[in-house]
């Protein structure tokens, strides 16, 4: 990062430029079950949509069986051999049974999987990086540095424009009486105008160009000291 335009309208600062080593990364909480189910509930839907469709599908098979060895039965009975068909029907009636069972314990099995995962507690993220603008301070006394001139030329600053103001670059009359003490006004092109002589309109003219002090109080005339900053009201 270069700042543009800090060290005046030449260009860039490469002097003042700051390094970042990438973003920085916080810690933060992770939450395993949903987690877990983001990445699995797709499998799961599709073991469940599959077990149901081969349930189906074994159950009729098992019905349709018990159904035959009922049938076989009745017409043992009437040639007089009814042993084998009620072996028959005794099988396909626990297969039945067995198949009700396996699918209820293979959907129990499916949710405690479900609710293994959200017994689970939840784990912390611990990041990390070397970036010193973006990281846990804002304000890195490794980047921001703070840049002032020295007091004896703050002080010479500070009385200068005490003496002559700023400069405001405007089209404008000039105010002459708004300060306690003293004001300061120096135009560029004065346009002055009076029944006085020529003469002494130009004078006056020079004397605003070049810079004039208009004093209020001569109590404290050239005395610079005071506090200017108050205006008449």
């Amino acid at each position: 990062m270069i700042p543009q335009n800090y060290r005046g309208k030449t260009g860039d600062s490469l002097n003042d430029s700051a390094t970042l080593n990438g973003y920085p990364q916080v810690a933060s909480r992770v939450d395993v079950y949903n987690s877990w189910l983001a990445q699995n509930s797709g499998i799961i839907n599709v073991q469940q949509k599959q077990e149901q469709i081969n349930y189906a599908i074994d159950k009729t098979s098992s019905t349709l069986g018990l159904i035959t060895s009922i049938g076989g039965t009745i017409g043992g009975a009437l040639n007089g051999n009814s042993i084998s068909g009620l072996s028959g029907i005794a099988d396909n009636a626990l297969n039945l049974t067995r198949l009700d069972a396996n699918h209820q314990l293979y959907i129990q099995m499916l949710n405690a999987q479900k609710e293994k995962q959200a017994m689970l507690p939840d784990n912390v993220s611990l990041g990390g990086s070397n970036a010193t603008l973006l990281g846990y301070e804002l304000i890195d006394d490794a980047v921001f540095t703070q840049y002032s001139i020295k007091q004896q030329f703050a002080r010479r600053l500070d009385s200068f424009f005490d003496a002559f103001g700023y400069e405001t670059d405007e089209f404008k009359i000039p105010n002459t009486n708004n300060r306690k003490y003293w004001n300061y006004v120096k135009t560029n092109g004065a346009n002055i105008q009076g029944y006085i002589p020529q003469e002494t309109i130009q004078t006056l003219k020079n004397i605003f160009d070049n810079g004039v002090t208009l004093w209020h109080d001569t109590s404290h005339f050239m005395d610079y000291s005071q506090d200017n900053r108050e205006s008449i009201t």
